[in-house]
Parts: structure tokens; C-alpha cells; sequence
């Protein structure tokens, strides 16, 4: 693609009626009163950041309205 083909691009989204949304991510990785060895295990695995994330957004396997949150 050169500079002549991006003119064709300028102006043309196909997902122009669709929103973006973003998550606010805490800081805080790990559940309140971990140990430092569990508070190591949560800053290098992101999977307990990840499941508490899911189940803010996604509580019921549903969207939340992120306005609402």
C-alpha cells in the first residue's frame, strides 16, 4: 500500500456506529490481606486480576453498562 492507496481508507470505518469502552484496571492485583507470598504470586499471574475483572463486566454472563459501573 502506498501513500495514494490511503486516501481510499480516509474517511471509510465500517464499525463508524460502534462505541469503544474501556476497563479501569486496579492497581491493587491480589485480594486484601494477602501474604507477600501470595501478594508475589498475583503480580507475576494475572489470572485473580482477570477473574475480578470478568466478574465486575460480566456478572451475570451478561455486559454491564460500563456508564452504570
Amino acid at each position: 500500500m502506498d501513500a495514494a492507496d490511503v486516501g481510499d481508507f480516509v474517511g471509510s470505518n465500517p464499525f463508524s456506529d460502534s462505541k469503544t469502552f474501556y476497563t479501569k484496571i486496579p492497581k491493587q492485583a491480589h485480594p486484601l490481606g494477602s501474604t507477600p507470598q501470595e501478594i508475589t504470586k498475583h503480580s507475576l499471574d494475572k489470572s485473580y486480576l482477570l477473574l475480578r475483572l470478568l466478574k465486575k463486566d460480566y456478572n451475570d454472563g451478561t455486559l454491564s453498562n460500563p456508564q452504570n459501573t
